[in-house]
């Protein structure tokens, strides 16, 4: 198959899901430093930490897997 056909090959929801699991980014030291600091605080800034966080892909992953772990029970997927 040349790299052209790579491009072309159906990928199942599946191994696309398994492809991924295994990939894993690490969070900005400076964001979390920032979370760090900011967590501190005695008046928190929950804006700030939100933007903090949706401004790191490896944090808001995190976050949204923690919200979706079932111990949480939600009634709905967190997207």
């Amino acid at each position: 198959m040349d790299a052209a056909g790579l491009f072309d090959a159906d990928l199942s929801e599946e191994v696309a899901a398994e492809t991924l699991r295994d990939i894993s980014i690490p969070p900005c030291p400076d964001v979390v430093l920032e979370l760090l600091g900011e967590a501190e605080r005695e008046d928190i800034d929950f804006i700030r930490v939100s933007r903090l966080i949706t401004g790191d892909v490896a944090l808001a992953a995190a976050v949204l897997k923690s919200a979706n772990f079932p111990f949480f029970a939600l009634r709905r997927k967190v997207q």
